[in-house]
């Protein structure tokens, strides 16, 4: 599923910035779980972005990203409540 990020402030001061997300720019979903360290927010990764070695930072919230079309926003929740 393709997301613009429509926030990308509060950058964890030891995420590397080459790593961290742009705000208007396109990217698509990998795995999205519940972020226990985050009090059990949604947070995905990302295709584009290699966060494996950034531990504890391996995911970003998925409230900072949006569904590209309504279509998709449709499948991500009916996915999410399946959950």
């Amino acid at each position: 599923m393709r997301v613009t990020c429509i926030n990308d402030s509060n950058k964890p001061s030891d995420f590397p910035s080459a790593k961290w997300i742009k705000k208007g720019e396109e990217y698509t979903l990998g795995v999205i779980s519940r972020m226990n360290m985050m009090g059990g927010q949604l947070g995905c990764t990302l295709v584009e972005i290699d966060t494996s070695g950034c531990f504890p930072y391996t995911h970003f919230l998925l409230s900072r990203f949006e569904p590209l079309n309504e279509v998709e926003i449709e499948e991500l929740e009916l996915e999410l409540v399946n959950d």
